[in-house]
């Protein structure tokens, strides 16, 4: 963890969901975005403006999920938040390291990565730490999703943010919103 990081957990009244917003960019001269996390949780925790749109250019997310109903479960709830994020599902993290390493010099060939914390194998703590080792968060945003409450721990710290999983698309729309707005603010080809 970086000195100063500001982590904070907000539960969601309607969905039973929690989202934890991180600004730890602000520590790598992206000054603005801790302001704008705390704008993003009061806009989420109010419900004046549930899902925050922006004009997405078409994206490629790599979800890493081994439950297929959690799968479809976020897919649904992206696609109601925006239609231009198409999402590649594994269910293991050597294959979306696999996937990754194809990218060679050109950068990731995703836009973002959404990784279940509980998978067999290599768990989604070690991926994302594998994936900060490669990619900073401005390339190649990473977040993590959770059946158990989202706690701050160090294996928390390689993840741009984590949520907590739903049983249903309602329960899991307001991550999801979060997840797009956060991977749209910090990831660099937008703001280049």
């Amino acid at each position: 963890r970086c000195a100063g990081d500001d982590t904070r957990t907000v539960p969601l009244a309607s969905s039973q969901a929690v989202v934890r917003i991180f600004s730890r960019q602000a520590h790598r001269g992206r000054s603005g975005l801790a302001g704008h996390g705390r704008i993003l949780a009061f806009a989420l925790w109010t419900g004046r403006y549930p899902h925050m749109m922006h004009a997405i250019p078409h994206a490629v997310f790599l979800h890493v999920e081994a439950d297929s109903r959690d799968a479809g479960i976020l897919s649904d709830a992206l696609a109601r938040v925006t239609r231009n994020i198409r999402i590649r599902r594994v269910s293991a993290a050597e294959t979306a390291l696999e996937l990754i390493s194809e990218s060679g010099e050109g950068g990731p060939p995703f836009d973002c990565v959404v990784t279940s914390l509980c998978l067999p194998g290599l768990d989604g703590a070690g991926l994302a730490r594998r994936l900060r080792q490669r990619f900073d968060a401005a390339t190649l945003p990473v977040f993590g999703l959770t059946r158990d409450t989202p706690a701050a721990t160090p294996e928390s710290d390689w993840f741009d943010a984590v949520f907590q999983k739903a049983g249903d698309v309602r329960g899991i729309l307001p991550a999801a919103s979060a997840i797009v707005d956060l991977w749209f603010t910090q990831a660099r080809r937008f703001h280049c």
